[in-house]
């Protein structure tokens, strides 16, 4: 098969010498320190855990290779790339059964202009129970911002039976102010009573 980061033929996905490469901007070998409550790797144990504070964690920063590939995913259109996107994801998520993913929506303009929801791809290349249970409002997408200038985003939640369901898990491509995950996880948490977290593969 090809290497969908170097295009070299390779039987892995992506090549040995490409996961290298992939491993080495993870925040797990970034950040050497690990929270004691909740195991994450965090910069410095003199600063509150992000996780902890925020319920959200990423793969890497955008930065380097793992922009290169985001660009190649987002503008480029290369579709591919979401399922090494999601191998780096699958080792975050939480063990144990009952966990379900939930995309975060394209907006409207990204969907018309990619021809395809990234997030929805992403999480469906994680093998894991996937549903699609947020719908971004007009509030969302257009004019209302924070006090930084900011546009909110606000969504709909849709309140659906999933048996067995344990955890929710917010999946989305990358995490900028953090704004949209922060809404995302709190709608979720105000219609299933269960822990809601949030994962993405790069962290601007």
């Amino acid at each position: 098969m090809e290497c969908p980061v170097c295009a070299c033929l390779s039987a892995t996905f992506p090549c040995p010498s490409c996961r290298k490469v992939l491993e080495g901007y993870a925040f797990s070998s970034l950040w050497r320190e690990r929270c004691p409550v909740c195991g994450c790797p965090t910069l410095s144990l003199a600063y509150p855990c992000r996780f902890c504070e925020t319920h959200y964690q990423a793969y890497g920063p955008l930065q380097g290779l793992l922009r290169e590939l985001m660009v190649r995913y987002k503008v480029g259109g290369q579709r591919d790339l979401s399922r090494l996107f999601a191998s780096l994801l699958i080792p975050l998520l939480p063990p144990g059964a009952g966990t379900c993913l939930v995309p975060v929506p394209a907006s409207g303009e990204g969907l018309r202009r990619r021809g395809f929801d990234q997030g929805l791809l992403l999480a469906r290349n994680m093998h894991m129970p996937v549903a699609r249970l947020l719908t971004r409002t007009s509030r969302g997408v257009q004019k209302q911002q924070d006090r930084r200038g900011r546009a909110q985003v606000a969504f709909q939640v849709e309140d659906r039976n999933l048996p067995s369901l344990r955890r929710l898990v917010v999946v989305d491509d990358v995490i900028t102010t953090g704004s949209t995950m922060r809404a995302a996880i709190a709608s979720l948490e105000q219609h299933y009573a269960v822990p809601v977290t949030g994962l993405a593969v790069c962290l601007a």
